[in-house]
């Protein structure tokens, strides 16, 4: 791609869906210091406009700002999509809130601009990932302790070899948990954007952040 004309005529304009644009840009901006040109196929893509889910540079802000990051939902299996106009009130949505979650779980961000290079987030509950999803899972047992009338539920999943050779069948149940709640807790993962996000909106399921909203790649 990058010997072709058309690029070198206008590389900013190319554009790609990339879901960690963070490397391109880093990759870019490394050259530009080193070499003072883009050398490195990651640095020439760095040049285009980058599509994706959630940069995780601590500059991300102006990066969208100036039209070079554009954030976009994650993609969803169409078997969490929920057709409204099937659902029975108080039938399909037999669960009052649900959560799913894997326990091991890191900050996989950089929003440290005096330490760009090494991990740090911003958010309190994204540092406490971990401690963050023990709480939701105790406080969706406590409250199926003391409410005869809703069910609650949370799906522990694993990140292992095992879990992701039957990915299907787990995203599957995930897509009946979801479509049966009312309210989906979403807990942080290793940065702010989870695909569960957007899994839990196409199953009409009502999401409940404990992360900063300003993530998102739209307004409400």
């Amino acid at each position: 791609l990058v010997k072709q004309p058309q690029w070198r005529a206008a590389a900013e304009r190319h554009v790609f869906a990339f879901i960690m644009s963070h490397l391109p840009r880093v990759a870019l901006e490394a050259d530009i210091y080193r070499l003072s040109y883009a050398r490195t196929v990651y640095a020439q893509m760095g040049k285009g406009i980058l599509v994706t889910a959630e940069d995780r540079r601590h500059d991300w802000h102006a990066a969208i700002h100036c039209g070079h990051v554009v954030l976009a939902p994650y993609y969803s299996p169409t078997y969490f999509m929920s057709d409204d106009l099937k659902m029975e009130p108080g039938v399909a949505k037999d669960t009052l809130v649900s959560s799913s979650s894997a326990p091991g779980v890191e900050c996989h961000r950089f929003d440290d601009p005096a330490r760009p290079t090494r991990w740090a987030c911003s958010s309190f509950a994204m540092r406490r990932a971990k401690g963050m999803r023990r709480a939701i899972t105790t406080a969706l047992e406590r409250l199926a302790q003391h409410s005869n009338a809703t069910q609650t539920l949370s799906l522990q999943t694993k990140r292992n070899a095992k879990s992701y050779a039957n990915l299907d069948d787990l995203l599957r149940a995930k897509a009946t948990v979801y479509q049966r709640s009312t309210f989906c807790l979403i807990p942080p993962g290793d940065s702010a954007i989870t695909t569960r996000i957007f899994s839990a909106v196409a199953s009409l399921c009502i999401p409940v952040f404990v992360v900063p909203r300003s993530f998102l790649p739209f307004d409400e």
